[in-house]
């Protein structure tokens, strides 16, 4: 092997780890954006499930509000309907 040739492989092992550099630095680049578009999902997926937590929430008490109008009347049918049985004895 001579002088030259040591020069030359010495030269082409310092492009070699000049790309190596390059690669790992695009690696890293690569993996930052990643985490930064799922982040960008988190922010945007934990409004929507705000939002449909309190549409929920307004159907659970449109809901309950309906049962309560519901007991209300069948408490006054049954009141009717006993009444109804008291004076046909």
């Amino acid at each position: 092997m001579t002088v030259e040739g040591l020069l030359g492989q010495s030269q082409a092992l310092e492009e070699l780890a000049q790309r190596r550099d390059d690669t790992l630095a695009d690696f890293d680049a690569a993996g930052n954006a990643e985490n930064q578009c799922l982040l960008a999902i988190r922010a945007l997926t934990l409004p929507k499930v705000a939002q449909a937590l309190e549409d929920a929430a307004t159907a659970v008490s449109t809901a309950c509000s309906a049962l309560r109008t519901a007991a209300t009347n069948l408490d006054r049918l049954n009141k009717l309907f006993y009444a109804a049985l008291k004076a046909e004895a």
